[in-house]
């Protein structure tokens, strides 16, 4: 699920999306501007599955992969 939240980009994963934008809408005070629920393709299950090493940088020696929640 995506949406602006404080002037910034605001994307999280969950099983349950309607639950989350209900609370994302609860917190904020109405529906979050630019909201977008995309369920996930079959490539992007797979990829979580067995990893994406075109995802993955490297930092000084240090591999990091993509975050559940980021903002």
């Amino acid at each position: 699920m995506r949406w602006r939240e404080g002037g910034e980009t605001c994307e999280r994963r969950s099983t349950t999306p309607f639950a989350l934008a209900r609370e994302v809408a609860e917190r904020l005070g109405g529906e979050p501007p630019d909201l977008e629920i995309v369920r996930p393709s079959l490539e992007d299950v797979y990829l979580d599955l067995v990893g994406d090493p075109a995802a993955e940088t490297t930092i000084t020696g240090t591999t990091t992969a993509g975050a559940e929640a980021t903002r």
